[in-house]
């Protein structure tokens, strides 16, 4: 792993706060976050107040409870490179096209068993997140195709 490199901190919790209201149901707190994680508020509460980087492994909990890669917290936090874990660039929060919140709000509204809503809801979250996948890895096909034809020869 190379050095770590420095982190913004700000854009970090930018993107968890936004994860963690987007998670079905919404966490409301970084409390409840810890909480579900198996982590210490205090621990959460000094990576936010810049006492503390997260680790690889408190950071992958999270992103167990959150539904996103462990990979896209650990180069938020600056802890590896993106090209490392075989994403294109830093990761942008997750932001579900307006259809599918709406599929999320009508599936939580009904009557439906709630492990049968998370199941649904999970699927499609990973169809969302398979499509993003998707879509970084063509951009470095591009990319390395893009460095084989500006070589000089």
């Amino acid at each position: 792993m190379r050095t770590k490199r420095e982190w913004n901190r700000e854009a970090f919790f930018r993107w968890l706060d936004a994860a963690r209201k987007n998670a079905v149901p919404p966490i409301p707190h970084d409390g409840a976050l810890a909480e579900l994680a198996g982590i210490s508020h205090s621990t959460l509460s000094n990576w936010r107040n810049g006492k503390q980087r997260p680790t690889t492994d408190k950071l992958a909990a999270i992103a167990d409870v959150l539904g996103v890669p462990a990979r896209d917290l650990w180069v938020l936090a600056g802890l590896m490179e993106p090209d490392q874990v075989g994403l294109a660039e830093v990761p942008s929060p997750a932001h579900l096209p307006p259809e599918d919140e709406e599929s999320i709000r009508m599936i939580m509204a009904s009557d439906l068993p709630e492990d049968v809503k998370a199941d649904l809801v999970g699927e499609i979250r990973r169809l969302q997140q398979q499509h993003v996948d998707e879509r970084a890895s063509f951009a470095q096909r591009l990319l390395a195709m893009a460095r084989r034809v500006a070589r000089p020869t």
